[in-house]
């Protein structure tokens, strides 16, 4: 027999079943909320505590790699990459906004890729880095950089490469 707290707090219907209670999980669960602030949401999570690419990324949080955006441009198309890439960035402003940067530790610190020995994905990143580049900053209205003093930093010892907009 259960108790009124299990019947009332676990039966019933909901407006949403949310799979997974990591970062993705619940900003979908809160989202729907907030657009729908009577329906009842339910967030499931396997274990005790969330256990998924939230807690095995943590820390890490960006709109995409050079090589990944590069890959999307060609698999997808220009347009449906930068798409992807402002829904990403936007996610990222949004989840500093509602739980705020000292909470969460943000630090904008750029990013970079690093790659190994003779890695055709490195030429091939270091190839489409004006192209690359030239997306982004029409994708954010930034005014194209002169040839005279770039930001972007190669580094063939290391085989890193870093991208001009961090």
């Amino acid at each position: 027999m259960l108790s009124i707290w299990e019947r009332t707090a676990f039966g019933g219907k909901y407006g949403l079943a949310v799979v997974g209670a990591g970062i993705t999980g619940l900003f979908t669960a809160l989202h729907y909320k907030r657009s729908h602030p009577r329906a009842r949401v339910l967030v499931l999570e396997r274990g005790p505590h969330p256990s998924g690419a939230s807690v095995k990324n943590a820390g890490f949080a960006c709109f995409g790699s050079p090589s990944e955006l590069l890959r999307d441009m060609d698999e997808i198309g220009e347009q449906a990459a930068l798409h992807r890439m402002d829904e990403r960035w936007r996610g990222l402003q949004e989840l500093r906004r509602t739980l705020g940067d000292g909470e969460i530790g943000f630090e904008p610190v750029g990013g970079y890729e690093v790659f190994h020995g003779d890695d055709a994905l490195y030429t091939r990143v270091a190839d489409g880095f004006d192209r690359l580049n030239a997306a982004l900053r029409s994708a954010f209205a930034l005014a194209p950089r002169s040839a005279a003093s770039p930001r972007r930093t190669w580094s063939t010892r290391n085989r890193s490469a870093w991208s001009e907009i961090g």
